[in-house]
């Protein structure tokens, strides 16, 4: 049995970069700034890449600053650079993304009120704490 989840909270390094692919479904790269757990604790980055719906809100919804709740998976790119020397990336690949806080100005309007396939917005109805006065216990 295998898992492979990954979640990260962090702020975007700089706007999404876009591409299509070539039967058009929308590609977005994107680089995420997570904190470490204490003050004095370095940053760490991690490269991200979203598809489709969720690539499309993100380049429509997302600027740099922005604060971006991120879930996905795990992948590795492996190939030979020049000298033959085998080369490895840790990347994420994004299967939905929640934008948290709107540090970049863009204007998120009406849609940002809606959920989309792999995207969410921010639950106003939640608490800091993580309460949902909807659950019942």
């Amino acid at each position: 049995m295998n898992f492979n989840k990954v979640i990260l909270l962090g702020r975007l390094t700089k706007d999404p970069e876009n591409k299509f692919s070539r039967n058009g479904d929308e590609i977005s790269n994107f680089s995420l700034a997570v904190n470490g757990m204490r003050k004095d604790d370095p940053a760490s980055f991690f490269d991200i890449v979203a598809f489709g719906k969720t690539a499309k809100v993100i380049s429509s919804y997302a600027g740099k600053g922005d604060l971006l709740l991120v879930e996905g998976r795990l992948t590795q790119d492996r190939w030979k650079n020049d000298e033959g020397k085998t080369m490895s990336r840790i990347k994420v690949i994004c299967s939905s993304v929640t934008l948290m806080g709107n540090k970049s100005g863009r204007e998120s309007g009406e849609s940002s009120n809606h959920e989309f396939d792999g995207f969410e917005t921010g639950n106003p109805e939640r608490t800091a704490d993580g309460f949902d006065p909807e659950i019942p216990f």
